[in-house]
């Protein structure tokens, strides 16, 4: 297995977050994260995917409130079904994780988890979120794997 991690450099601010990824995933370059991974698969088939994304927020900002701004997407989809929306302790830090059914116009029913972790520094709450697609007829095999993702997330604080 390999575990990979955000920020690579142990100089960074921002709090580090480590993944392990299932055998069959590789590190990838997703425009617009800061890291992700994908599941090989055959050439023209959708590649699961889990990618990372940061957001700076003010130092007032909490789960609740960064974990809306899910809530209030999900509501602007075409019929999704929610299977879960719920908060919860991952390795020692608390996520907020919605997971859901939605209709993508390109490669049809896709199944996605959204989970979201506020963490607090003096001057700054820094919103790592992490987004796990798959195809939802691969749910069982594919999903599995991303739940299995984010049940390796661990976080480390910033170091000064």
């Amino acid at each position: 297995m390999t575990t990979v991690q955000y920020p690579e450099s142990a100089v960074s601010q921002k709090p580090t977050l480590r993944i392990t990824l299932p055998s069959g995933w590789r590190p990838a370059t997703i425009a617009g994260s800061e890291m992700s991974a994908i599941k090989l698969k055959d050439e023209g088939e959708f590649a699961p995917n889990i990618l990372l994304r940061i957001f700076e927020d003010s130092p007032t900002s909490s789960l609740e409130t960064a974990s809306q701004g899910v809530s209030n997407y999900i509501k602007t989809l075409e019929n999704p079904t929610v299977l879960t929306d719920k908060t919860g302790e991952i390795n020692g830090q608390r996520w907020h994780v919605a997971e859901f059914i939605r209709r993508d116009k390109t490669v049809g029913d896709i199944i996605q988890q959204v989970a979201t972790t506020a963490i607090k520094a003096p001057e700054v709450t820094w919103v790592y979120r992490l987004t796990g697609t798959a195809l939802s007829v691969n749910a069982k095999t594919d999903f599995t794997e991303i739940r299995q993702l984010l049940a390796s997330a661990v976080v480390e604080e910033t170091r000064d």
